[in-house]
């Protein structure tokens, strides 16, 4: 991707190898998983209720891991290998299949 070139350090660098270099790819796994279960308690992911956008910005903000504690021993745990049975991918997979179209 050529916005992300050079802007974080080796432009052979990735923008995978860039987020999981870091915490921000599993942070943002967890919070897409919240968004996605919050769809799911709504009922039909198509009436989502709420900004997408806005959900996961409060929520990222929430859950923080400099500021939040258990989001840093999720962040541990999750490295070790004890991650929890996500299906983000099969969720967005859902959410765009049942997306209206324009």
């Amino acid at each position: 991707m050529v916005l992300l070139g050079g802007l974080y350090g080796d432009e052979e660098e990735t923008p995978r190898q860039f987020l999981e270099k870091g915490d921000l790819i599993i942070v943002l796994q967890y919070g897409l998983e919240a968004m996605l279960q919050a769809c799911a308690t709504e009922g039909n992911p198509g009436t989502f209720n709420q900004d997408p956008n806005i959900f996961l910005a409060q929520w990222l903000k929430r859950n923080n891991p400099a500021r939040n504690e258990a989001m840093r021993e999720l962040i541990k745990r999750h490295r070790a290998g004890d991650r929890p049975d996500t299906k983000i991918v099969d969720g967005l997979v859902q959410l765009v299949a049942d997306a209206p179209t324009h």
